[in-house]
């Protein structure tokens, strides 16, 4: 509603940053539902579907966006959602989501997930590169396609049938995913694929590629960002601690690489950055597995 009513950069830069904040509470309150369910299949499949629907929010907003700013100017926009948000709150908060355990956070909890190697290894080797290549849709695109001659439309289109993707088929290439491998292995190759496609694209500089890479970042978040948490969980081991603080952590991580990004693309001077953090990731990762088992064996020694 503020950014809507705003008279003033400034003040319409102060609601945009409000709204972040709130949308990582949003996310955090979301991936907890996920994770409050015990079983691996049943956590993917809430993930999933949690991504399908936050995706195809994205497609649907985008578009009836698109054509509001067509025939309104930007402020109605904003009303407008403001409005759609009021309506539909009482309504959502009618329904009853009950949760399996009552979830409370502490430093404590966060502090023991530090301390765990593999969850740390994790997030810095996987986590971290990955979601710093997330930037390539939301600010490489735009930037660089905007050189090629690419008008909004276009870079709207291409960011419309990326979210299509990465909504709508979120659940069958997830469970495709997961008969073939299992949610860490799956993660490395979500990895892989996704900094190898953006170095195709930086190595050739080919604006159809460009288009083809966009696209195909979508249909690799379809299995990728479900396999990636529930890698995450996986490997952090028993619960000592709640999974609303490994969350915390997690989210804290992926926002870290989003924020890393462009700085990282502006100071080596392209995307090819991207392709690298993550190749660095997966080095180090790889690098590293003897020295984890090695003292995950002599930890299971002692015990």
């Amino acid at each position: 509603l503020v950014c809507g009513i705003s008279g003033n950069l400034y003040l319409f830069s102060a609601a945009r940053a409000i709204l972040g904040f709130c949308e990582g509470l949003l996310l955090i309150g979301v991936k907890n539902y996920a994770f409050s369910f015990q079983k691996t299949e049943e956590r993917t499949k809430a993930l999933s579907y949690v991504s399908g629907g936050g995706f195809g929010g994205i497609c649907l907003g985008s578009v009836m966006g698109g054509m509001l700013c067509d025939h309104l100017d930007y402020q109605y926009v904003f009303l407008i959602a403001a409005v759609i948000l009021l309506v539909v709150f009482p309504i959502l908060k009618k329904i009853d989501f009950q949760l399996e355990a009552e979830r409370k956070t502490s430093s404590a909890g966060m502090t023991a997930v530090l301390k765990n190697p593999l969850a740390l290894r994790y997030l810095v080797c996987l986590v971290l590169p990955v979601y710093a290549g997330a930037v390539f849709l939301d600010y490489v695109l735009p930037l660089v396609g905007s050189g090629y001659g690419f008008t909004h439309t276009v870079v709207s289109a291409l960011i419309l049938f990326n979210c299509l993707l990465a909504g709508y088929a979120s659940p069958a290439m997830t469970r495709t995913a997961l008969k073939l491998m299992s949610p860490v292995k799956g993660t490395i190759c979500y990895c892989a694929l996704y900094g190898g496609m953006i170095f195709l694209y930086a190595v050739t500089g080919s604006p159809v590629l460009l288009a083809i890479v966009a696209l195909a970042l979508g249909l690799c978040d379809s299995f990728g960002l479900v396999l990636i948490s529930e890698g995450f969980v996986l490997t952090k081991g028993s619960r000592t601690y709640q999974d609303s603080e490994a969350n915390i952590l997690f989210t804290m991580t992926s926002r870290a690489g989003q924020l890393i990004a462009p700085g990282c693309i502006a100071w080596f001077g392209g995307c090819g950055v991207l392709a690298g953090m993550t190749a660095v990731g997966l080095g180090i990762y790889g690098i590293t597995e003897p020295l984890v088992k090695k003292l995950g064996a002599k930890k299971n020694e002692n015990n």
